[in-house]
C-alpha cells in the first residue's frame, strides 16, 4: 500500500498473527522485493502509482506462480469483483480490520504453501493422496 497508515496497520495486524511483513509502497517495489526474497502470501493495494495492484497481482504471480495475493480497496465490490478475477484469492475493503487481516494471511499462507507443497510433488513423480506414489 503507498498510505503509510495503512502499512503501518497490515504490519500490526500480521505480527500480532504472527507473520513478518515486507512493507512496499508500490507495486514495481513490491516486486522487486519479492524477487529478492520470496514470500508466502502478498496484500496489495489497487490504487497505486507506478504499478497499480492489478499489474502487480499479475508481475507477482507470474514471478511465483504458487503465491496467494489479496487484494485491497477502498473502491468498492465493482474493483473487488475485477481483482478476484484477475486472481487474487479475495478482496478486502478498506477501512480494513486487525481479525480480517490475520484471517485473510491465514488462508493465503496455507494455500500458497499448499500449492507449493503439489508442486513439489508432481516434480517427483506424483503426491501423496492425489493419486501418485511416494
Amino acid at each position: 500500500d503507498d498510505e503509510p497508515v495503512v502499512q503501518a496497520l497490515l504490519a500490526r495486524a500480521l505480527a500480532a498473527a504472527g507473520y513478518v511483513a515486507v512493507l512496499a509502497g508500490d507495486g514495481i517495489e513490491a516486486f522487486d522485493r519479492v524477487l529478492a526474497r520470496p514470500v508466502d502470501a502478498a496484500f496489495v493495494d489497487l490504487d497505486m502509482p507506478r504499478m497499480d495492484g492489478y499489474e502487480a497481482l499479475g508481475a507477482l504471480r507470474h514471478l511465483d506462480p504458487h503465491l496467494t495475493v489479496v487484494a485491497i480497496t477502498g473502491g468498492g465490490e465493482g474493483a473487488a469483483r475485477l481483482a478476484v478475477a484477475a486472481g487474487a484469492m479475495e478482496c478486502l475493503q478498506k477501512p480494513l480490520a486487525l481479525d480480517t487481516i490475520g484471517r485473510a494471511a491465514a488462508g493465503a499462507v496455507a494455500i500458497t504453501r499448499r500449492r507449493r507443497q503439489v508442486a513439489r510433488a508432481a516434480e517427483f513423480g506424483g503426491a501423496a493422496g492425489i493419486g501418485g506414489r511416494i
